[in-house]
């Protein structure tokens, strides 16, 4: 079950390049790159008082998004642990 599914759930962001959400992602992840997230604010404020979860590779342009997001007001920003990387590592769904 994808973070997503249900209406309150957080958005879950994926910052890496498009290629790389391409090759496989969170399952429901939206695929905004880290150097975008300033231009695309309009299309995470429905998330603001739900919650962003953002993850990169392994975590340095998650940092970066959430950095981002926390100055243009956004509270609720969480990143997953230990970002795609973890991810894949253990095993859990990749949606492509």
């Amino acid at each position: 079950m994808a973070l997503t599914d249900s209406d309150g759930a957080p958005l879950v962001l994926d910052v890496r390049t498009p290629d790389e959400f391409a090759a496989g992602h969170v399952p429901g992840a939206t695929n905004i790159p880290f150097d975008e997230i300033a231009t695309h604010l309009a299309e995470v404020e429905p998330y603001r008082d739900r919650g962003v979860v953002v993850y990169c590779e392994r975590g340095r342009r998650a940092g970066a998004a959430e950095r981002e997001l926390r100055a243009a007001g956004f509270g609720d920003v969480r990143q997953i642990e230990g970002h795609m990387s973890a991810w894949r590592a253990s095993n859990l769904p990749v949606e492509k």
